[in-house]
């Protein structure tokens, strides 16, 4: 059974004012073994404070404790609009659709910060605290982007130029703050709290808490435990990556159980994760033009199908 690497990007981290190409390199050939083992990986090192994670997660807690109607007010209108309140069970990843799965979820999601963008007025600092964290992980994933890139054998900006406006409009780009509400006993059948599935972008950065309960899918088809560990990001490969690299990195599905022990499903789970996807345009295909298994794909085409898959309206 493949296990979860740790790699440190402290080379490349925010706290390297200007890292090298030789250290792109190198962080780079580390992620690609990484990355090719399950698709996901643990980033050490990454320069993100704590702070400014735990600030974004105060905000999304007051936001998602609020009475329902107030977040209503916020709701997101339709699934090619990606601002704002996800209702509980308004969206599932069962992939049959007549299973009895309800999904004990809810999400706010922030695909820019334009005037546009539907916010809560009634927490001063939730718009703020999380701009911060998005600039900060938006330059952080541009420097992964880089790392892939010349893993890859392409330029040092291949992959950059094709992620461009990432929260800037005409991007999929997303900033999702999910919440999981506590559970007392046992939950009616059907019910999870996340459903398997792969990411639908470029790659995912996940800040988790310190509650355990997301599973990752193996290579032999066992699921692996992805629990918090402190100080690190949990980064995973997203549909468009695989299709870019041949399938070198795979699109591992993963899922968010219920945990049996009282003291850990009676009390609520947080995680905030961002999305990458390139701007709308991209024309998605294998590098290696060798790769025969992947037909090519725009990236705007691919997200709106998998939204309107998953969405219930």
């Amino acid at each position: 059974m493949k296990e979860i690497c740790i790699v440190d990007v402290s080379q490349i981290g925010l706290l390297t004012k200007d890292p090298t190409k030789v250290e792109f390199e190198t962080v780079g050939n580390e992620l690609r073994l990484a990355f090719s083992k399950i698709g996901f990986v643990y980033l050490s090192g990454h320069g993100i404070t704590e702070s400014e994670i735990e600030n974004a997660m105060k905000v999304s807690k007051e936001f998602f404790e609020l009475e329902e109607v107030k977040k209503h007010s916020v709701s997101r209108p339709s699934p090619l609009a990606q601002d704002g309140w996800v209702a509980p069970g308004r969206e599932t990843f069962i992939e049959n659709s007549a299973a009895n799965v309800y999904e004990l979820r809810e999400a706010f999601d922030i695909n820019g910060f334009n005037e546009d963008a539907r916010f809560p007025n009634n927490i001063p600092e939730f718009k703020t605290n999380l701009m911060e964290l998005s600039k900060r992980t938006i330059e952080l994933s541009e420097r992964l982007l880089k790392c892939i890139s010349l893993t890859l054998g392409r330029p040092e900006n291949f992959f950059t130029n094709l992620h461009s406006r990432v929260l800037g409009g005409k991007n999929a780009s997303a900033l999702r703050t999910l919440y999981y509400p506590a559970i007392q006993g046992i939950p009616p059948e059907g019910h999870v709290r996340c459903s398997e599935h792969s990411d639908y972008g470029t790659f995912t950065l996940l800040f988790q808490d310190q509650y355990p309960g997301l599973q990752v899918k193996s290579p032999s088809g066992q699921w692996i435990s992805a629990k918090p560990i402190p100080g690190t990001i949990l980064v995973n490969i997203g549909d468009l990556l695989e299709m870019w690299t041949g399938g070198l990195f795979p699109a591992t599905r993963h899922r968010v159980i219920i945990p049996e022990e009282d003291v850990l499903k009676s009390v609520p789970r947080q995680s905030i994760v961002f999305f990458v996807h390139p701007d709308n345009e991209v024309v998605v295909e294998p590098v290696d033009s060798d790769a025969k298994d992947y037909s090519a794909v725009v990236a705007l085409d691919h997200v709106q199908r998998r939204f309107s898959e998953t969405y219930q309206f």
